[in-house]
Formats: C-alpha cells, structure tokens, sequence
C-alpha cells in the first residue's frame, strides 16, 4: 500500500545501551521488536478486514515481513496483502466496474471506497509502537 516510517527519538540511554550490543545482538533484538510491531498491525488489518467482510484469498494473503539491513542497526517491517494487493487498493479506494463486450472494455459502474488499511493503521499505531519498544527495552535489559 504505502510505506509508513518510524524513528524511536529520545530515551539517549536505550540508545547508548543499544549501541553497545554485539552487531548480532542488535541485530536480533531489531529483528524481534520489529516483528512485534508488524504482528499488532497485521491482526489489526485483519480485525478490519473481518469487519468490512473481506476473506478468501484476499484475506489469507496478510503478512508480515521484517528485513534487517546487514549493519544490524536498520530495519523494515512490511505489513501487506502480497500479490493480493492490487485488490487491497480496490477495496481500500473504490474503483471502476468494467466489463468486456463486443471486444473492448466498457464501464459500466463504480464500486465505492471502503477504507479497512488506513483505519487498522491508525488504530494500532501507537501499541504497535509500543510494542517495538518494550521488546528494544527488555532486550538491552538483558543483556
């Protein structure tokens, strides 16, 4: 769908206790807080996915995907519908009805928008915030 960035800004000593870590330490504790965002962002989209009535393949295809960068310090957490995306956007944004007749595409309607991505992200941002967070916090903590 899109991509949303977030920087964990503040909290100087989670940093500084952080970058102490072996790279490989780093690396997992990244690897697992990240998952633990993207886990509270996929059973939200699924949440409202169930709600807007939308299953099969559709709904089977939500995933989520972490990637760190080799440096161990970076990493991204991909929430989607893989190849099921191109219906994601239909539904999330409305879009035309067309059909074929007599060798060429007619329009014959419009589906409207039925927004179930951006209210599952906006609802579970912030715990899934919280969530990298307090796996970064216990990870440093234990180490």
């Amino acid at each position: 769908m899109s991509d949303v960035t977030a920087e964990v800004k503040g909290l100087p000593e989670l940093k500084a206790a952080f970058r102490r870590l072996s790279s490989e330490t780093a690396a997992k504790i990244l690897k697992a807080a990240l998952q633990a965002g993207a886990d509270v962002l996929k059973n939200a989209l699924t949440e409202s996915a169930s709600a807007h009535t939308i299953t099969g393949e559709m709904k089977a295809a939500i995933t989520a995907a972490v990637d760190i960068a080799p440096s161990g310090t970076s990493g991204v957490a991909r929430v989607g519908f893989g190849k099921q995306s191109y219906k994601a956007k239909w539904v999330e944004f409305g879009h035309r009805q067309v059909v074929m007749a007599e060798g060429e595409r007619k329009e014959v309607g419009h589906v409207p928008a039925h927004p179930f991505v951006r209210p599952a992200y906006e609802s579970s941002k912030e715990e899934a915030r919280r969530a990298v967070m307090q796996v970064i916090q216990a990870g440093v903590k234990d180490k």
